[in-house]
């Protein structure tokens, strides 16, 4: 009977243990999936602006716009140093 009793409750540790693991792994890919969203959608915002400039480039307006890209570059490597730190 002890050893019955043992078993029960190794295995109910094991269960608790299993459940406690699906739910992280749950929680991950809820991130995961939540982390592609964002980065998919700076990446588009990025595109349009690239390409907004590229039309730009052809009107005589050339000055300002390439002042204001020498700000973003900054602001975009700070953002970086942060991630990585």
């Amino acid at each position: 009977m002890f050893i019955l009793m043992e078993i029960h409750f190794s295995n109910k540790e094991q269960e608790e243990e299993d459940k406690g693991e699906e739910e992280e792994e749950r929680r991950r890919c809820r991130n995961w999936k939540r982390r592609r969203r964002r980065r998919r959608r700076r990446r588009r915002r990025r595109r349009r602006r690239r390409r907004r400039r590229r039309r730009r480039r052809r009107r005589r307006r050339r000055r300002r716009r390439r002042r204001r890209r020498r700000r973003r570059r900054r602001r975009r490597r700070r953002r970086r140093r942060r991630r990585k730190g």
